[in-house]
């Protein structure tokens, strides 16, 4: 509504005509330099009185590159003579732009701020081009394609709005009405802030070579988001596939985090990265990791305590795929992590004579290394003795050498015993006393051969021998 045009007459010819609004001077006849946007009677000083209103005011000035809200308001002022009764003026804000207004119904108010520049907050989106529509709108919102019809024009490279303090979601659009760059920022009260903007994107590696001795096994792959504002990630990843990567980041034009991905076992897994800017705005990538099984060296080697083993002892492998292969030793083989191995513990037993290993070399490979197996060659021997006379006596033990270590047994027995080692016999037997015993003089040797040694007791008595003649 045009209401009334002023023509000025006693400045002809001025320039540098313009309007002052200053909050912090008084004209020259004690009124304020505001602007005002006015309810009241329809002329001459007079009075309008509400019965039923809602209505609500905004107050815009050009700043140079869009028309901004101001940023300290008032529901009264002092240089219009009009005025209205029965109102009640308060500060609102718009829900969806967080732009701010004044509310007017019907009631008694009173006079007073309808909000102050340390209440609000001032917003200057850098857009990157030099004209276009720029949509700042409360992020609680999901994104629309619609919201350009909302658009605030712009020239000169920015716009700067003055907003309720909240989180916004910042589109800019070029004249052509395509959407150039995105931004998210969250506004306080008091707050002189900027933002520049960019195209919303996300990056990743279209396809992850990652090799692994073993399994489960963790990978970084590098995220790389571009945008201004907090983003938030999310992964959708295959089951039995566990990942790590944090739910928000901050990003000031560009930001680099790891996605640390642990898989099971060899294979292909696709897991698709989504980034989120605001509400219904996101985008995704999907990144396609290929794992190999790297192998891990190991060398089987033997040595013999003894005379050489008549045959390679061998060495059975079962790989992670449940295949069975058995090998000779020595040998150096590249293995799968996990295979688990067996050596054989006994190699040509025949004729009383053997090569063994103490106890079973058996287990599971982790890592690159060398195995190494002691056999020793082993007699099987008969531990037997005789007794000449008497009776009572118990048997004798035998002490022999048995995988290099010193072991007993009770005669008669078989056994087997390292080869050239030594054995002793007790040398007198259980039940011998005072009077008699049974006692053997050869009881002790090296076994030299496998077969029967033999240990001969006599059985002897004390005599005692009293002669008249001195000896």
């Amino acid at each position: 509504v045009n209401y009334d045009t002023v023509t000025v007459t006693n400045v002809q010819f001025a320039s540098n005509v313009y309007f002052m609004v200053n909050g912090y001077q008084y004209t020259g006849d004690g009124h304020l330099y505001d602007a005002e946007l006015v309810m009241g009677g329809p002329g001459g000083g007079s009075t309008a009185s509400l019965s039923s209103s809602r209505v609500f005011f905004s107050l815009s000035y050009w700043n140079g590159h869009n028309f901004q809200g101001i940023e300290n308001a008032y529901n009264f002022g002092s240089d219009t003579a009009e005025t209205v009764s029965n109102a009640v003026d308060m500060g609102c804000y718009y829900l969806f732009s967080g732009g701010l207004v004044a509310g007017v119904t019907a009631g008694s108010g009173t006079l007073g701020s309808l909000w102050t520049s340390d209440q609000v907050s001032t917003l200057t989106v850098e857009t990157g081009v030099q004209s276009g529509y720029v949509v700042v709108y409360n992020d609680t919102y999901t994104y629309s394609p619609n919201y350009e019809d909302r658009g605030i024009p712009f020239t000169g490279g920015s716009a700067t709005l003055t907003l309720y303090p909240m989180n916004y979601a910042v589109l800019v659009y070029n004249t052509q009405g395509q959407l150039i760059g995105e931004a998210n920022v969250a506004l306080y009260g008091g707050e002189v802030t900027s933002t520049p903007v960019t195209q919303f994107s996300l990056s990743v590696p279209e396809v992850a070579v990652e090799n692994a001795f073993a399994f489960p096994a963790i990978f970084p792959i590098p995220v790389t988001v571009y945008a201004y504002g907090t983003v938030t990630l999310s992964v959708a990843a295959p089951i039995g596939v566990t990942y790590a990567l944090p739910g928000q980041v901050t990003v000031d034009g560009k930001a680099i985090e790891f996605l640390d991905v642990t898989v099971p076992g060899p294979g292909t897994y696709n897991l698709t990265v989504i980034a989120t800017l605001f509400p219904g705005f996101y985008v995704e990538k999907t990144v396609e990791v290929l794992v190999t099984q790297l192998p891990v060296h190991v060398t089987f080697t033997y040595e013999v305590i003894g005379q050489p083993l008549p045959t390679s002892p061998t060495v059975t492998l079962q790989f992670p795929n449940g295949t069975t292969k058995s090998f000779p030793m020595p040998i150096s083989l590249a293995v799968p992590v996990g295979t688990t191995y067996s050596v054989q513990q006994i190699v040509g037993t025949s004729q009383g004579i053997r090569w063994a290993t103490p106890t079973a070399v058996e287990g599971v490979v982790n890592e690159s290394g060398s195995i190494n197996v002691v056999y020793y060659e082993q007699y099987l021997v008969t531990f037997e003795f005789e007794v000449q006379g008497g009776q009572g006596y118990g048997s004798p033990s035998v002490v022999y050498t048995y995988f290099g270590t010193e072991v007993g047994t009770t005669a008669p027995a078989t056994v087997w015993v390292d080869c050239n080692s030594t054995y002793a016999y007790s040398q007198i037997l259980p039940g011998s006393n005072s009077q008699a015993r049974w006692v053997a003089y050869n009881y002790e040797g090296v076994v030299s051969s496998p077969g029967t040694i033999s240990v001969f007791y006599n059985y002897e008595f004390y005599v005692t021998l009293n002669s008249p003649i001195p000896v």
